[in-house]
């Protein structure tokens, strides 16, 4: 189960935008296939740890309101793996799969050679099922992946701008007994370099201290 959703996404506009034009077409999709278009088989986030890869992810999955297999790369071990997989979430009428840590399988090398293989074979099948994947590094990912029929669209995630992290912070604020001393603005210059994730927990902590001391 996964309560994350698009409201919870915040300092990251282009992204969720992009995200929220698929949730559309899932939704409504004799629409989009008048128009002659067609869902991606395969979307592959990446960036940095910590840049909200797995939270726009999860808040996708919720918006969708479809099944779904969440799993992490590390528990694909082999071919058969990934045939489960997708027998699974093909028992189903429409499913979406959700790989975490993508690269330590998508990776390319001699040990990962057949989960590869296996899973472009799985991708290249026209049915109801979307496979969605977070990476920290894009450039690992094996060619062969990235070709047509398999992952056809890409998300970029960066850390957060200045403006982006004054959303988060204000977010995190949102609902809270907030002092009319503190500066959003003065917060989000000295996270700089923060990521989303960094800027979250730092929030968070600054919310538990301040009320275990009752300010």
């Amino acid at each position: 189960n996964t309560k994350n959703t698009f409201d919870d996404v915040a300092g990251l506009d282009e992204e969720k935008q992009e995200m929220i034009e698929i949730v559309n077409f899932l939704k409504n999709p004799d629409e989009f296939y008048k128009m002659g278009a067609k869902i991606p088989k395969g979307v592959l986030l990446y960036g940095k740890p910590g840049t909200g890869k797995t939270l726009i992810a999860k808040a996708f999955i919720a918006e969708s309101k479809l099944p779904f297999i969440m799993i992490s790369g590390s528990e694909i071990n082999n071919a058969k793996d990934i045939k489960h997989l997708f027998l699974a979430a093909r028992a189903k009428e429409s499913c979406i799969i959700f790989i975490d840590e993508f690269d330590v399988m998508g990776k390319e090398n001699k040990n990962n050679e057949r989960i590869i293989a296996q899973l472009a074979y799985e991708m290249n099948k026209r049915d109801h099922v979307l496979v969605i994947a977070t990476t920290r590094n894009i450039k690992e990912i094996s060619s062969s992946l990235k070709r047509p029929k398999h992952f056809e669209m890409f998300v970029s995630m960066f850390l957060p701008d200045f403006d982006n992290r004054m959303q988060i912070i204000e977010y995190c604020c949102n609902k809270k007994r907030v002092d009319p001393s503190v500066s959003v603005k003065k917060l989000a210059k000295k996270l700089i370099g923060a990521s989303t994730l960094e800027i979250i927990k730092i929030m968070n902590m600054a919310i538990e201290i301040a009320e275990q001391k009752h300010h």
